[in-house]
């Protein structure tokens, strides 16, 4: 799944637990908030930048080397077949601020309710 994010930036990280929960604000529009969750994280790889977002794509499950690289180093073999989420910052897709693999991975609307992390 590929989602555009241009007109969006991220306004926060909510990290509790295996739960991570990212945040993103419309540039113009401040009332219209979406949020990625992440439920499970088995790993992640976040490089430092301020460059504005493109892209996330969200791979199915067992969809990238990330989740086996994962799976063989942590010695789970079920973590090979969990979702990865990847936030680009370019249009080729060659330069990312994050890659994560967890359990459970969606991208929403984001409620009253993402004030607490369970």
């Amino acid at each position: 799944m590929d989602i555009n994010l241009q007109d969006y930036h991220i306004v926060t990280k909510l990290f509790a637990g295996t739960s991570l929960h990212i945040i993103f604000q419309h540039k113009t529009d401040k009332q219209s908030q979406q949020v990625l969750e992440l439920q499970e994280v088995a790993g992640f790889i976040e490089l430092p930048g301020t460059e504005a977002l493109t892209t996330l794509v969200i791979e199915a499950a067992g969809g990238d080397f990330y989740a086996s690289a994962l799976s063989a180093r942590l010695n789970q073999p079920e973590i090979a077949s969990f979702p990865e989420a990847i936030l680009f910052t370019d249009e080729d897709r060659v330069h990312h601020c994050l890659h994560v693999c967890a359990r459970h991975i969606a991208f929403r609307k984001w409620t009253a309710n993402d004030k607490k992390v369970n």
